[in-house]
């Protein structure tokens, strides 16, 4: 079993996947059109893989969900994930959560030798293990990356240095023994290596951790597509496909945002779509069309940008559908915008509502279509609030109250073992009318049965137990008698499990000490295990009160950093620096990966500064004792130190 984590903030995962795609080359579907025609808006997306052949046991775009599009009908199941407009129309969005992913152990048993398993990914990381495939859900084998290369656990890394995060991936593993790999890496061999498993394995988990490592190692990125093949692909055929995925991304692509993406029936909002070119000449766009979802209709005179006319109207079903017409000039290596307004109407009802936007390409005095966004800038009308006050109790850790969403985040170490209690008030609001019959708490994958007490008294109650804690969301799902056969469902909260960590406490007593006030500092350019001590290479000290003893305390330098709470991109989680103990002498951040120390001050205590400790793998027992001043010190009054 191996424990280097990197504990990254959700935060960052969203902002660097946000950078991706807005800086990322994205593929082109090219549809010859007659020079009079227009685009329609069931463009189709661009071919990745050549035509399935008959040793395709299934193929996922991820357009929407995970049914296998070979033809063969042999679809996955969605552990967890979000699907969101990609390079190449659509993808699955992974590691939001600590269990995301797709399950494909029900056809497990075809993965015999010869076989070969592909797929095209964005990772936001790549340097401590990030599971790609698993035989097992209880095992901690599998495919990971790993030191910036692809390791098969426990064997050897292959090409270490090379794999590196925020850009497209292409990798393939092609069977040569019931236990044996070749890896690819963007059409390149770079290694072969034992399979970790003898096929055909338990499971087939493509992109979720083993729950024996508690989901810490779950992937992180986006998955553009996975192809799973009865044959072993040649190395031309990995080649071909490289080839064809570097032309792709060399040609103009759509996307689309909003400014809102969760309004309220009545509302308005602002979608821009952006024409992104990037090749080393000027394109010219002629005809740009966005399906407006159903329920949502253009504000006249809202659009700017690469025009300012308003689009031609033209009912599709219930939708509108715009197009502007012009000769739009997109730079080289550029983009451009155009913006528009919206109305929500005011009967709309809860839901996730989303549009495509794409445009045409004049080339040659063809006309080819750009990748349109599939599927993008969701926006969502929330349901009715069935779960009113929600709160939790949380031995051992924290629990603060959004003012703005009333909503508790549950703070705790990773070192964790005390279970939480969950508790909300609940009622069906009209529509659609009735009482509670089912009340049911859902976290983690997990769901738990919440108990009205005391009864008839509109409080619901339950315990999530503490090895089922996850940094994950907390939703509650209520059944009203009113339409019993739909159950509203409200995001109540979230946990959010930190280190480095550890207790303060009284270094004469052993007592915890409470409201001690904690500060967290970080080196900057210093590097885990090289710059600093990690858990591998500090004193075996795992009995003592301080585990970290036999390393000698940090001498803060003039350059040291504090991360402060509004530092952007956030580096830490919670942003609360410095923090302040528990009554159980508690304290604890979630970090990147770097050097990092804590220095602590309490009244009647000598201040204290820890040791350098590095990150990954995770710290949760940096725990430091104060000593008592003596009465003589008391009488005088120090001023704070101030590091600069």
């Amino acid at each position: 079993m191996h424990d280097h984590y990197l504990r990254r903030r959700r935060s960052i995962v969203v902002l660097l996947l946000t950078l991706i795609v807005i800086n990322g080359l994205l593929g082109l579907s090219r549809v010859d059109l007659p020079a009079t025609a227009t685009t329609t808006t069931s463009l189709p997306l661009p071919q990745i893989f050549p035509p399935d052949d008959a040793n395709v046991l299934a193929r996922f775009p991820f357009n929407g969900n995970v049914e296998d599009a070979s033809g063969n009908e042999r679809h996955g199941t969605l552990i967890g994930g979000q699907f969101v407009s990609s390079r190449f129309g659509q993808g699955l969005l992974v590691g939001q959560a600590d269990s995301n992913g797709m399950d494909w152990s029900q056809y497990a048993n075809l993965l015999v030798h010869p076989y070969t398993i592909e797929m095209v990914l964005t990772p936001e990381e790549t340097l401590n293990w990030r599971k790609l495939f698993g035989f097992s859900d209880r095992a901690d084998s599998g495919w990971y990356y790993k030191n910036q290369g692809i390791q098969a656990y426990p064997h050897a890394v292959l090409g270490t240095g090379q794999i590196l995060p925020g850009q497209r991936h292409y990798l393939a593993f092609v069977s040569t023994a019931p236990d044996q790999i070749d890896v690819y890496f963007q059409g390149t061999l770079i290694g072969s290596t034992n399979a970790s498993f003898i096929a055909p394995p338990e499971q087939a988990l493509f992109f979720r951790d083993d729950v024996n490592t508690g989901r810490r190692e779950q992937l992180v990125g986006v998955i553009d597509t996975l192809r799973i093949s009865s044959t072993a692909r040649t190395a031309q055929e990995i080649a071909d496909v490289e080839q064809n995925l570097r032309t792709l991304e060399q040609e103009i692509f759509v996307q689309k945002r909003t400014d809102k993406p969760v309004v309220s029936p009545g509302d308005s909002l602002n979608y821009t779509i952006r024409l992104n070119n990037p090749q080393s000449t000027s394109a010219t766009v002629t005809e740009i069309i966005d399906l407006l979802p159903s329920g949502f209709s253009y504000q006249t005179g809202s659009t700017t940008g690469l025009t300012t006319s308003d689009p031609q109207i033209t009912l599709n079903a219930n939708s509108q559908q715009l197009r502007w017409v012009g000769s739009f000039v997109i730079p080289a290596r550029g983009y451009a915008d155009l913006s528009f307004s919206v109305e929500v109407a005011s009967d709309l009802s809860a839901g996730a509502y989303a549009n495509t936007a794409q445009a045409t390409v004049e080339r040659n005095g063809n006309l080819i279509a750009a990748l349109p966004a599939v599927n993008a800038a969701p926006v969502t009308i929330p349901p009715p609030t069935v779960a009113r006050n929600p709160g939790a109790t949380a031995e051992g850790g924290s629990v603060t109250i959004d003012p703005q969403t009333g909503k508790p985040t549950i703070t705790l170490p990773r070192s964790n073992n005390r279970n939480v209690v969950f508790t909300t008030s609940v009622e069906c609001p009209t529509p659609p009318g009735g009482t509670p019959t089912s009340v049911v708490l859902k976290h983690n994958g997990y769901t738990y049965a919440m108990e009205e007490s005391p009864p008839d008294s509109g409080t619901y109650t339950t315990t999530i137990p503490a090895n089922q804690l996850a940094n994950a969301v907390i939703d509650i799902a209520v059944t009203c008698s009113g339409d019993p056969d739909n159950p509203i469902e409200n995001e109540v909260g979230k946990v959010q499990l930190y280190d480095p960590s550890g207790i303060i406490f009284n270094a004469v007593t052993g007592n915890p000490i409470e409201g001690a006030t904690v500060t967290l500092y970080r080196v900057p350019g210093a590097q885990a295990g090289t710059d600093c001590m990690t858990v591998d290479t500090r004193p075996d000290a795992a009995n003592e009160a301080e585990p970290w003893s036999g390393v000698t305390d940090h001498t803060p330098g003039a350059n040291d950093e504090q991360v402060q709470a509004d530092f952007d991109p956030p580096q830490i989680e919670p942003v609360q620096n410095p923090q302040r103990t528990n009554r159980e002498g508690r304290y604890g951040w979630d970090v990147v990966a770097g050097c990092w120390y804590i220095q602590v001050t309490a009244p009647g205590y000598n201040s204290r500064v820890s040791p350098l400790v590095g990150v990954p793998p995770e710290v949760t027992d940096l725990n430091l004792g104060l000593t008592p001043r003596d009465q003589g010190e008391l009488n005088n009054v120090y001023l704070p130190t101030i590091l600069r």
